[in-house]
């Protein structure tokens, strides 16, 4: 679903899977590279996002999609997603978050699909 969306080829349709072993900024970028300009709070998520990345040494993420809809110029991808990350802080235990994610999209011409809203935005923050 999501690669018939044009979304980023590192997105599929079943699982999405995510190394964040870059650099803490590089990576952080390219998560918010995704992310439409009507995205409300962006600087916020912005650095919620780049903090956790700062914390976590190592980053993998799982996406199942559950269910997806299109309409027009927008789109919903609701996902049972899954988070597997060491905290610097505890390197030696992993940390585990699950939850289910709804993503909606809007199609901009310029710049293809970009996501405009995640709920809920807490599974991404530290």
């Amino acid at each position: 679903m999501w690669r018939a969306l044009g979304v980023p080829s590192h997105v599929s349709s079943t699982t999405c899977k995510m190394g964040l072993k870059a650099t803490r900024r590089g990576a952080s970028r390219r998560v918010t590279e995704l992310l439409d300009e009507k995205f409300e709070d962006l600087p916020r998520f912005e650095d919620a996002v780049t903090q956790f990345l700062e914390r976590s040494s190592e980053m993998r993420m799982n996406f199942r999609e559950s269910t997806s809809e299109v309409k027009g110029d927008h789109a919903t991808v609701i996902v049972d997603a899954e988070m597997i990350y060491t905290d610097k802080a505890r390197p030696a235990q992993d940390q585990r978050r699950r939850q289910r994610i709804q993503f909606d999209f809007v199609y901009n011409p310029k710049k293809g699909w970009r996501i405009f809203e995640i709920t809920p935005r807490q599974f991404f923050e530290p």
